[in-house]
């Protein structure tokens, strides 16, 4: 099934993967890995030491909002939180949690207690394996601190009592990949311990669940009895492949507050992703950091920076949109002249920061709130960490235009009197930033998932290049009086060209079935009674069996967006499975899964009722002497009261007729004519 959900750009770090990549290599200035870094650390090869902006009297004291998929219980995340400021010395401050139901909207307080119920249950497990065995606490020397094994926590849960089922072990492992991801955007705070953390808990961790997220913390009426007031910049380190990328028209009702920085990881695997695709958000890609801050030398100290590319299999997202044009910020860039880079789209990142899990950073686990809590640690990287690196040292900067009642600093083009980032940016690159010039990116020849950037290889050079963007940021004076000194913006909105959309496929981006699955309407994926087509892929199989044709005849659960369906699976084809839907379930918990409700084979299914058909796709006509319909026949066949079809016969399943549609016929037709083909 197309996975619909948005993908936490964070990797663990893998000492044997980094010392067969580094055996050979000396390429790096003969400066030193020092990692795992510390805030200090990362703050200094940033040149943001003495970058410490506290509100002035009377001001308000900058928010930063993590848009995070899942809710959180507020408890154990500040508890975690606080060890991480224990161990680096750093004042904690309280965390806000603002938990959304499916639809965007704060939970009522009842109902946020039952929504919480099964990341609460993953955590007590999760306590009960840091507990287990374990002397570390937050006063215990870094470097001696336990390492926390997420296949080990997760294994508690799966012994844990009441036995948990299939789906829950399912939901629990999404939980713990999305924990380890809101610690690790916790470092935005580690950036600038001045600053309020304001974390937006998505119901699910479909994209466009959280891009409503994303509208919740942009909408300044959410926060008018707020005592830490609206939101200033929001990190996004998430991200879905370009069937994602929305169109212009849909990005704008998204970023549209002219009051807030939005920052977005561009991802892990090569290929970029939305929302770092869009123009309205500063991208940031990864780079591997060598930094020695004990050296004495300006050459042994660094910072030394590569394109974060491990082995071309995990590496920094990088290229152009599939749908938005490039900004007026990019245009008249070497990079972009000569083919086939001189497209006129959105290209990322626009900056780089820590990303490679090699050089990366620590996050903590806690199993209790107080300061003898036993803790453990783990080491992670990903863009996942340099967009709330980049957000948290430019916050700093946004706090010193709230003191001086200056106008808002933003990134959406459509910027009015707001001081637009990207064009400040953009328009100093030499002194701002340092080069990138070592390392590349090439995306896979994959075009259902990179489109215009598949089988492209991007390579750093000097100046701004694609693979990282204008470079590492130098946050010193010059990027200081660089972004604070305008008061407001009097030059226009920048006049881009207009939006180069894309069509969209049958004009859906989902295709899940043959009723529109779009992320933008949602129209009902299944209905009772009506015939769905699923696409899948093999790694979807329900466990215990080896293909899909052992499963005609059973009752499956298909876990949707926001669905799940249950019915009989009477007929595969291909990459796709045909469903009598006996019953439709809101719920978005979890999803792209499939589970075998039993294993006892069925009746065949009653006749059906498609809805809705469309030449080129697939279905399935229920006859009672399939002998008489040879494969490769054309058929007529009426299929509703409203509907008749004609097509071609590729394939006999039983009783049941696989038909290629050719033609859809709207008019008035007898029931007694459903299901009764006529061989033309």
């Amino acid at each position: 099934m197309p996975d619909q959900s948005a993908h936490p750009p964070h990797q663990v770090f893998d000492a044997d993967e980094y010392e067969r990549r580094t055996r050979d290599r000396a390429n790096t200035n003969n400066v030193l890995n020092r990692a795992p870094y510390s805030p200090s650390d990362i703050k200094a090869a940033h040149e943001a030491t003495s970058l410490n902006v506290s509100p002035a009297a009377g001001k308000k004291r900058v928010t930063i909002a993590i848009v995070i998929a899942y809710n959180w219980p507020v408890d154990y995340i500040q508890s975690c939180f606080d060890a991480m400021c224990r161990v680096y010395g750093l004042a904690s401050r309280p965390l806000e949690i603002i938990n959304l139901n499916i639809v965007g909207i704060k939970h009522d307080t009842s109902v946020e207690t039952e929504a919480l119920a099964q990341v609460n249950a993953m955590i007590a497990s999760l306590k009960t394996y840091i507990g287990r065995n374990n002397s570390s606490t937050s006063a215990t020397p870094i470097a001696e601190i336990g390492a926390f094994n997420k296949t080990d926590a997760l294994n508690v849960y799966k012994t844990s009592t009441p036995t948990p089922s299939s789906s829950d072990i399912s939901l629990a492992t999404s939980h713990m990949s999305w924990l380890l991801e809101l610690l690790l955007d916790l470092w935005a705070f580690a950036m600038n311990p001045n600053a309020h953390i304001r974390i937006i808990g998505a119901f699910n961790k479909s994209i466009s669940v959280m891009l409503n997220a994303v509208k919740y913390a942009s909408t300044d009426s959410n926060f008018a009895t707020n005592p830490y007031g609206t939101t200033d910049l929001v990190t996004m380190s998430w991200g879905g492949n370009a069937l994602y990328d929305t169109t212009p028209a849909n990005n704008s009702t998204i970023f549209n507050n002219r009051r807030i920085c939005y920052f977005a990881a561009t991802g892990d695997y090569s290929f970029s992703t939305y929302p770092s695709t869009s123009p309205d958000v500063l991208a940031v890609g990864g780079i591997s950091l060598y930094y020695n801050a004990a050296a004495t030398s300006v050459s042994e100290k660094g910072p030394y920076n590569s394109v974060w590319n491990t082995n071309g299999t995990l590496a920094s997202g990088t290229g152009f949109a599939r749908n938005h044009a490039k900004p007026s910020y990019q245009t008249n860039l070497p990079a972009f002249s000569d083919a086939p880079f001189n497209t006129d789209k959105r290209c990322v990142p626009d900056v780089a920061s820590l990303a490679d899990p090699a050089t990366g950073v620590l996050i903590f686990f806690t199993d209790g709130p107080t300061a003898d809590a036993k803790v453990l640690k783990m080491q992670l990287g990903g863009t996942s960490l340099a967009s709330p690196i980049i957000c948290g040292l430019f916050s700093h900067l946004v706090q010193m235009r709230i003191n001086a009642d200056k106008s808002s600093l933003t990134t959406i083009t459509n910027h009015g009197t707001s001081v637009h980032l990207q064009t400040l940016l953009y328009g100093e690159q030499g002194a701002l930033f340092y080069d990138v010039v070592d390392g590349s990116i090439a995306i896979p020849n994959n075009i259902t998932n990179y489109h215009v950037n598949a089988g492209l290889t991007f390579v750093a050079s000097v100046g701004h290049d694609i693979p990282s963007g204008m470079g590492f940021p130098k946050m010193n004076s010059a990027m200081v009086e660089r972004v604070t000194s305008i008061i407001q913006s009097t030059t226009p909105d920048p006049t881009d060209p207009p939006p180069s959309e894309v069509p969209i496929p049958d004009g859906c981006t989902i295709p899940w079935t043959n009723v529109c699955g779009c992320q933008e309407c949602y129209v009902p994926y299944a209905i009772v009674a009506d015939s769905a087509i699923f696409s899948v892929v093999d790694s979807d199989i329900p466990e215990g069996f080896t293909n899909w044709s052992q499963l005609i005849g059973k009752t499956i659960a298909v876990f949707l967006a926001f669905q799940r369906v249950t019915g009989i699976l009477h007929a595969t084809a291909k990459n796709r499975i045909f469903v009598t839907v006996q019953s439709v379930v809101s719920d978005g918990l979890i999803f792209d899964e499939i589970h075998v409700i039993n294993t006892v084979p069925l009746p065949a299914p009653v006749p059906v009722v498609v809805n809705e058909l469309a030449a080129g796709n697939t279905t399935t006509i229920i006859v009672s002497n399939p002998a008489l319909y040879a494969v490769g026949r054309s058929i007529a066949v009426t299929v509703s009261v409203t509907r008749r079809i004609t097509g071609v016969i590729h394939a006999t399943v039983g009783n049941k007729l696989l038909v290629t549609v050719t033609a859809v016929t709207a008019g008035t037709y007898l029931q007694s004519d459903i299901n009764v083909p006529t061989i033309i």
